[in-house]
């Protein structure tokens, strides 16, 4: 019975020692398998697009307005944006519009007119060769490359209240005051990069805005009728100051409404989810779909400044400023592989993990661990593997080689 019991216990420290030597020795091949459908908890939740055409240097209008404007009406507000030359109008809710970005020529020398950009701004109803946005009893005026020749036309168009006189007042402070009459002599042009009042011989370089006289900034104004006009590209938070932001032009903001009900409703940072599972930094990521073996690899640190997020296809694409149109997202992706570490996911037919370990290159071990959301954890054998599969659904989070 001794020489027995001997035998179990030599036989018990040999099989400890091959098991201890398969924890430590870190064996070649994949030695984590992330599942992507249940990897996102805990991380932020944020929202980028995919799909832009292009990005654009910008300037938030929200700012502008509160940066510039004396008598902002309420969020409900209709807000007229208006061609210079055929008087085509867009509109839209101030609150909508205080969302919205605008990239000015200045900061966009690929294209001779302003853009709209951003999350609120549709490509579509964009305005080309915008004159003005009428904004209660103001107005944001942009300048159009050969200047505004006809102030008459634009006091007009924009419904500049009828006065005895206007006041004109530079970056700088200093104002010079028109009598009516002397609309139709002035002009507000371009010498050289400077925005200039030029009526005879009185000048204003880098005029600002233009006010009807005897209205203050404590005036209370009601009713039609604009009061004051700003020059956009001299405001508050413009004149002097490059373009902070980045705005899309086009594209698709997510989550959307069809997306928004999925558990992990948001666009989730590549970054921080390599950082939550400790990924091995490498050269490059394989992405594979599920659907038809399709695979593209993309450079480490590229792929690390994407986003992920549930599609409205139904699966998860990868998204953001880093995601360019050009490049597109693989779509039905099963696989993001590295070096160490692969994120698969778990489609409505769910995976064998036997064809998962095969596509992968899991290192082969006598035991894996497998870790559920709840904590429990399962240990199963490597000679197991080719029978087990794992349903869509399930709370899997790691598959770990010991």
């Amino acid at each position: 019975m001794k020489k027995l019991f001997t035998i179990v216990l030599l036989v018990s420290l040999v099989c400890g020692a091959l098991f201890a030597q398969a924890i430590y020795e870190n064996p070649e091949g994949m030695k984590k398998i992330i599942i992507l459908n249940n990897a996102f908890e805990g991380l932020e939740e944020t929202r980028q697009c995919y799909n832009a055409k292009e990005w654009h240097k910008s300037y938030s209008l929200g700012q502008i307005i509160d940066d510039n404007l004396w008598f902002t009406p309420s969020d409900d507000a209709i807000v007229k944006t208006v061609a210079y030359a055929d008087l085509y109008t867009d509109t839209c809710d101030l609150a909508t519009f205080r969302g919205k970005l605008v990239s000015l020529i200045k900061d966009n020398p690929a294209y001779d007119y302003d853009l709209f950009v951003g999350p609120n701004q549709k490509e579509s109803s964009d305005v080309w060769y915008k004159g003005w946005c009428i904004i209660g009893n103001e107005a944001l005026v942009f300048m159009p490359n050969e200047g505004i020749t006809d102030l008459l036309y634009v006091a007009e168009n924009v419904g500049l209240v009828p006065a005895t006189g206007f006041i004109f007042e530079n970056v700088a402070g200093e104002k010079v005051t028109l009598k009516a009459e002397q609309l139709a002599d002035a002009s507000i042009v371009y010498e050289g990069d400077v925005i200039t009042l030029v009526c005879g011989s009185t000048k204003l370089a880098n005029v600002k805005s233009v006010t009807v006289e005897g209205i203050t900034k404590d005036s209370k104004v009601s009713g039609d009728g604009v009061y004051r006009m700003v020059m956009l590209p001299n405001a508050d938070g413009v004149y002097g100051v490059e373009a902070p932001l980045l705005g899309n032009r086009a594209g698709t903001w997510y989550p959307t409404a069809t997306t928004a009900k999925h558990p992990y409703a948001g666009a989730y940072s590549v970054a921080e989810l390599f950082a939550k599972f400790g990924v091995t930094p490498c050269e490059n990521v394989k992405v594979v779909s599920y659907a038809d073996g399709y695979a593209r690899e993309e450079e480490f640190n590229h792929f690390a400044k994407k986003y992920i997020a549930w599609h409205a296809s139904a699966e998860y694409i990868t998204m953001g400023m880093e995601q360019s149109r050009k490049e597109d997202a693989v779509y039905n992706v099963g696989y993001y592989i590295l070096k160490d570490e692969a994120f698969v996911y778990i489609p409505e037919t769910g995976i064998n993990l036997g064809k998962v370990f095969e596509t992968i290159g899991m290192a082969g071990v006598t035991q894996y661990k497998l870790t559920y959301a709840d904590g429990k954890v399962l240990y199963i054998y490597g000679t197991d593997i080719p029978s087990f599969s794992i349903p869509a659904g399930n709370d899997l989070v790691t598959i770990e080689a010991m």
